[in-house]
């Protein structure tokens, strides 16, 4: 999956919620995803 896929994704459910940062970590991130990873993310709710 491409990086700006995700991203678009990410900004449209986001957009819902009180998110004050996602941070994309691990085989996405790092460029070393196969066609059957998964999305790691990190969701940072604002108070």
């Amino acid at each position: 999956m491409e990086i700006a896929t995700i991203r678009a994704a990410v900004r449209e459910i986001a957009a819902h919620y009180p998110v004050r940062q996602v941070t994309l970590f691990d085989s996405q991130a790092d460029g070393t995803a196969a066609p059957e990873s998964d999305v790691d993310l990190i969701v940072e709710f604002a108070k």
